[in-house]
């Protein structure tokens, strides 16, 4: 039950001690009123671009609202670039699945920086909830030089 909800109640409680001549149910279609959906971003590369978010928006339902950012190709570099794209609207929830393109053009120690600068960012500028999706880690300094000595 939320803080809101729990507010209703205890309204409603209290004014029907002291307006015994209204009716208990005028207040009660306040309970019933949806809140704001929770607004989910996800920030991403292709595999959420491709994926339409992993469908998130289907398996969460209505009380959420679903915005995909992702672009096919993008990296954490791009992204911090154009960090200013989420906070066009509400985040209450904030997804980073960034990580593949980066596998492949950037260093371990860059990915990791930019995905920390991105997480800061966020912490600063909302109070978004934050989910980083992982990218399997080698035993290399990155995906990139596995990448480089197939070809």
């Amino acid at each position: 039950m939320s803080i809101r909800t729990i507010y209703i109640v205890v309204f409603v409680i209290f004014t029907s001690c002291y307006h015994a001549k209204k009716k208990k149910t005028d207040l009660l279609p306040l309970l019933a009123s949806d809140p704001a959906p929770i607004a989910v971003t996800v920030l991403g590369d292709s595999l959420s671009f491709r994926s339409n978010a992993f469908s998130l928006q289907e398996r969460l339902g209505t009380n959420y609202f679903v915005r995909n950012l992702a672009i096919e190709g993008r990296t954490t570099r791009d992204w911090l670039q154009e960090i200013n794209l989420v906070f066009e609207s509400q985040v209450n929830i904030l997804v980073i699945e960034l990580g593949t393109n980066d596998a492949i053009q950037l260093s371990a120690e860059e990915y990791q920086k930019n995905i920390n600068d991105l997480i800061m960012e966020t912490q600063q500028r909302s109070d978004a909830r934050i989910f980083l999706t992982a990218v399997p880690s080698t035993e290399e300094t990155s995906i990139r030089d596995l990448y480089n000595r197939e070809i």
